[in-house]
């Protein structure tokens, strides 16, 4: 199966050429067997040399196999220039467990997704599936975000301003800024895409606290304990985010310092 040619009307040539020429090559090696394209293009927001996103599917075995060697990329070269192909590799059983628990920064990958190759059949809906954003998540993950705030804006910015330390102020705000973007995108309902995503997802957010992005660039740019307060005071007074400002500490500690004893430390707390 090739490029839907409903596509052509959204997607630049030379990206609708890539895509065709990458389905020819993985079309000749049966190992892999559908390519779903995402990113900027599949978004109908690339630019000229935006590099083609995809995720290839290969069966179970294989994929365990990569799992197992660290060998989940897939790199190639476009025929435009600066172009390249970006690739994830993951087997079916990953895209049902993205649809059923997967995260926001992988259900917005998934946002526009089309599956402009497959071997076993149509992949269209369960893809479909995985770019919807978790509304059964959303009162805890609301709750978590702002005890992350709380501590971050009230507690270790403060405090690394007080010090003059300038890893822990640079830590504390951009936490402050994440949890608080996050917050945002939880109370609209929008996918958190990725940090580097962040402020330009919020910008279009359709209920954002007043001159929510001003104030933002505000605080980082001239960070002092009376601004981080006002800017925790913003977004808390902006909706019920269902945690009391008493527990807020000993959530974080369970979220953040005490998270090993229900599963592996992050890599940051290892």
């Amino acid at each position: 199966m090739g490029p839907p040619d409903a596509m052509s009307a959204v997607i630049r040539d030379h990206h609708q050429r890539a895509i065709g020429e990458l389905v020819a090559s993985i079309a000749a090696d049966d190992s892999f067997q559908a390519i779903i394209l995402s990113g900027s293009i599949a978004k109908g927001v690339a630019r000229d040399n935006s590099d083609l996103d995809v995720y290839l599917m290969v069966p179970e075995a294989e994929y365990t196999q990569r799992r197992a060697r660290h060998d989940l990329a897939y790199n190639a070269p476009c025929s435009y220039p600066h172009g390249y192909v970006d690739g994830k590799i993951i087997s079916l059983d990953v895209l049902e467990v993205a649809a059923d628990r997967g995260s926001e920064p992988m259900r917005s990958s998934f946002t526009g997704s089309t599956v402009v190759y497959s071997t076993v059949g149509d992949l269209q809906p369960l893809v479909d599936r995985i770019a919807v954003y978790p509304e059964a998540s959303r009162a805890r993950n609301m709750r978590d975000f702002f005890s992350q705030l709380w501590l971050h804006a009230g507690y270790f910015g403060p405090q690394a301003i007080e010090r003059d330390d300038a890893f822990l102020l640079s830590h504390a705000l951009t936490n402050t800024v994440l949890f608080a973007g996050r917050l945002v995108l939880a109370h609209n309902r929008m996918l958190f895409p990725c940090p580097k995503q962040l402020l330009a997802t919020v910008a279009t957010a359709p209920e954002r606290p007043d001159a929510f992005l001003e104030r933002t660039n505000a605080m980082l740019r001239e960070p002092s304990p009376e601004a981080m307060a006002s800017y925790l005071d913003l977004v808390a007074r902006f909706a019920d985010w269902g945690l009391p400002e008493a527990e807020a500490l000993t959530l974080f500690m369970e979220l953040d310092e005490w998270s090993w004893l229900d599963h592996d430390p992050s890599v940051a707390q290892r």
